[in-house]
């Protein structure tokens, strides 16, 4: 049975239209809005037409909200952010993990470079017998590896083995925020925007929260450099 997506259609068309009004900040490739209260609120609407309509059905992941923006705070508005670029990649240093997988990494990159060449061909219409010859390089290539792999398993506890996917790191977007005391950190989406939900503290505010760093400092020791401590 094919569900009616003409709702989750119109809730993305009218978001669209909305954050048109507002200009991004760019990180990396993904775009930050700041709204106020009354701002996220009329995006929390929309949040609540898409669960009344589509809340009960299985496929509801693919037509709830996080399908058209993310908000990185839906439940209380931040007073601090601050954007900068996160890198992530596959680093494994202990040996004994590293040895469990070297197989299944040594099966998984023999079949994305034969993948990955073929495709390649395909899309650059390279005639068959370039490609037979391509492939027969390739082939002796994993010979090599094969050995490699080999040694590696042979010598493995006189040997640093490591796997890290620095070199293919991906970089991303990321924010950190306040809410209240507690600092938080997230990734950015590339594929829909992101929103955070701001409010600048008070001056009120402001005063209680210096007050109440003085006290805690007045009472506290200092370790080293910027380190207190005290008891609790």
């Amino acid at each position: 049975m094919n569900t009616d997506t003409t709702i989750f259609d119109n809730v993305k068309a009218d978001f669209n239209k909305f954050i048109k009004n507002f200009t991004p900040e760019i990180v990396q490739k993904s775009e930050l809005y700041v709204l106020n209260d009354k701002q996220i609120e009329s995006i929390l609407s929309l949040d609540k037409i898409l669960k009344r309509e589509y809340s009960d059905l299985p496929n509801y992941k693919h037509l709830n909200l996080s399908n058209i923006v993310k908000i990185i705070n839906p439940l209380e508005p931040a007073h601090y952010y601050k954007l900068y670029v996160r890198e992530k990649w596959e680093q494994v240093n202990d040996q004994e993990k590293v040895l469990a997988r070297l197989d299944g990494k040594f099966a998984k990159w023999k079949n994305r470079i034969k993948k990955e060449t073929r495709e390649s061909c395909k899309l650059k219409a390279i005639p068959q017998d370039k490609i037979d010859e391509i492939m027969r390089r390739i082939d002796e290539e994993i010979i090599v590896a094969k050995k490699d792999l080999a040694y590696i398993k042979e010598n493995f506890d006189d040997l640093d083995v490591r796997i890290s996917g620095y070199a293919h790191r991906k970089v991303y977007g990321a924010i950190s925020y306040k809410l209240h005391k507690k600092q938080y950190s997230t990734t950015l989406r590339n594929s829909v925007p992101n929103i955070l939900w701001f409010k600048e503290l008070t001056e009120d505010e402001k005063v209680r929260s210096n007050n109440e760093l003085k006290l805690y400092l007045d009472k506290a020791t200092l370790a080293f450099g910027d380190v207190y401590y005290c008891k609790i």
